[in-house]
């Protein structure tokens, strides 16, 4: 069984990449349920809001523009998180302090 983040991941190839790129690329596309339910700036707001409006696992976010790399429910991207160290320390605190709440 697919997890819904690999079922965001493969709906957002198939269906939401070309309509999301011209317009919004390097921001985040929320999604649940194979769907784009929000546009935001960074992860950090997307995960934010996906955190709000949704139970853990039930949604994931993609960087428009960039390729995808996996880490648990959540798709992360190389450009946006990984290749800076001070940033992705900072996310994942972020991310810690709001999955303990």
């Amino acid at each position: 069984m697919a997890t819904q983040a690999l079922k965001n991941f493969d709906a957002y190839e198939a269906r939401h990449r070309a309509e999301l790129e011209p317009e919004h690329n390097g921001k985040v596309a929320l999604m649940h349920d194979e769907e784009v339910v929000g546009i935001y700036g960074d992860c950090e707001s997307a995960f934010a809001a996906g955190m709000e409006r949704y139970r853990r696992g039930e949604f994931s976010f993609q960087e428009i523009g960039a390729e995808p790399v996996f880490v648990s429910a959540l798709s992360l991207q190389p450009s946006a998180l990984w290749a800076d160290a001070p940033r992705r320390q900072q996310f994942v605190q972020y991310l810690s302090h709001q999955l303990e709440n």
